[in-house]
């Protein structure tokens, strides 16, 4: 077992806000998305960079993942929108 974190993207008229919590369990960290609804969506963004790997923070002040190693950005879905990491 490792120990990550777990974090919680909730979604709130366009605004998201990021809660950390620590959990056992093995994978990458991952970003649980809550839906406005107050629900859990059936989906979540992995928070490794496609570049090298690094754990990527929510930037609340500019809307979007920034990856702190090397600067690569993606949007609110986890879809690279400035690179080094390659855009897929």
């Amino acid at each position: 077992m490792f120990v990550f974190v777990l974090m919680m993207l909730t979604v709130t008229a366009g605004v998201f806000c990021v809660r950390r919590r620590v959990v056992r369990v093995q994978g990458d960290p991952t970003y649980l998305v809550v839906e406005q609804d107050k629900t859990l969506a059936t989906y979540g963004i992995n928070a490794v960079c496609t570049h090298l790997g690094c754990v990527v923070p929510w930037n609340g002040a500019e809307n979007k993942f920034i990856c702190p190693c090397h600067g690569s950005q993606y949007n609110n879905q986890g879809k690279v929108v400035r690179g080094p990491a390659p855009l897929v």
